[in-house]
């Protein structure tokens, strides 16, 4: 019988990050695969971080979130408009201490969520060739 595989990480990423790359995701993947060490807890989430981000000890997406924080993220899941902070933003901030950063730069963690956001990105050229395809 083949041995069943249980699921180590879920990456949360978002829609509106055109210049997310796969080189990114990849280093990210590559993180959490050494991370897994037996007999050692791995860290609550692996997360990329521009220099501005780690010196605030913030993170952008894409999140890789370990499978220990799935129930408690469930828990938080918002239930109304209402509850947007709900959710994994409140387990992370909880487990804040053991989420491993991954450097990055800016560009790739940044949001496309106005007309404004659009202008000033077509102003910095086209993304990498390795950007993830929407």
């Amino acid at each position: 019988a083949a041995k069943r595989r249980e699921v180590e990480w879920a990456l949360v990423t978002l829609v509106d990050q055109p210049f997310l790359s796969e080189s990114l995701v990849r280093r990210l993947t590559e993180r959490a695969s050494a991370a897994l060490v037996p007999g050692e807890s791995p860290p609550a989430a692996i997360a990329p971080a521009d220099p501005e981000r780690r010196r605030a000890n913030r993170f952008g997406h894409p999140i890789l979130l370990s499978r220990r924080l799935f129930p408690e993220v469930l828990a938080e899941s918002p239930r109304t408009p209402e509850d947007e902070d709900r959710g994994a933003r409140r387990v992370l901030a909880r487990h804040s201490a053991e989420i491993t950063l991954v450097p990055t730069d800016s560009r790739e963690l940044a949001t496309m969520e106005t007309p404004e956001d659009y202008a000033r990105f077509r102003l910095l050229g086209p993304p990498p060739s390795d950007t993830v395809p929407s």
